[in-house]
């Protein structure tokens, strides 16, 4: 069994891809002060972003139940305000699909990969056949309009998006918003999450019509800046 927790505070194990975000401060001219990620995992990366820009608002945003409450556990001593939602095209209700990797070692020993929107395909199944896909439950989805709407957010200066195939859905939920800079994870796409999840080409191509410019990667997550910020 494996443990991936690669990020070590507090006398706490995480998990984090562990972004530096000077690319953002490039393009913002300042240390970032509303950070979003969604698909938090065990809330890792939301604890990153507080430690490196402690008066930074951080939100984190996860879909599974199960996994939202080791997260809330988890983050509660960093002021990180913790949601369970899937952030979507649209508000409601949507089914979700948990799944359980016995390979790897987490803070529960149950839920350890990241469930999905998306039935994950035969195609996905074989090449990751430790991970078990649970039966679908229904969990709320939210717009992020409606979300900044309902905390009262007006400007985001990052955030991070890692949804299993689902990424697209988060951008079309944008409404008139603008985040001045995201990075989206888009390393598997239809060929593993079906016919409901994102084209890269195609979600760049929406991005461009919505006044973005990518500017980089890191190999997982492509990011994406504001053009007049460039």
């Amino acid at each position: 069994m494996r443990d991936y927790r690669n990020y070590h505070v507090d006398n706490k194990s995480f998990y984090s891809n562990k972004n530096t975000l000077n690319w953002v401060e490039k393009y913002i001219k300042k240390q970032p002060q509303t950070i979003l990620e969604f698909g938090s995992y065990d809330g890792g990366d939301g604890v990153f972003y507080k430690k490196e820009y402690p008066k930074a608002k951080v939100y984190s945003i996860e879909a599974c139940p199960e996994r939202y409450k080791v997260i809330k556990q988890l983050v509660a001593p960093y002021g990180i305000e913790v949601f369970n939602y899937a952030v979507y095209d649209y508000d409601g209700f949507i089914d979700f699909y948990p799944v359980k990797d016995p390979n790897v070692r987490d803070h529960d020993d149950l839920y350890g990969s990241s469930g999905s929107i998306n039935k994950r395909t035969e195609k996905y199944k074989a090449q990751f056949n430790h991970i078990k896909e649970q039966p679908p439950v229904k969990v709320p989805c939210i717009r992020l309009d409606s979300f900044c709407s309902q905390e009262n957010i007006t400007q985001i200066d990052y955030m991070h998006v890692d949804v299993e195939g689902a990424e697209h859905k988060v951008i079309e939920g944008l409404g008139t918003l603008r985040p001045s800079c995201m990075s989206l994870e888009l390393h598997l796409g239809k060929d593993y999450y079906g016919e409901t999840a994102y084209d890269v080409n195609e979600l760049k191509n929406h991005l461009k019509t919505l006044g973005y410019a990518e500017c980089g990667h890191n190999g997982v997550d492509i990011y994406f800046v504001l053009s007049q910020l460039v």
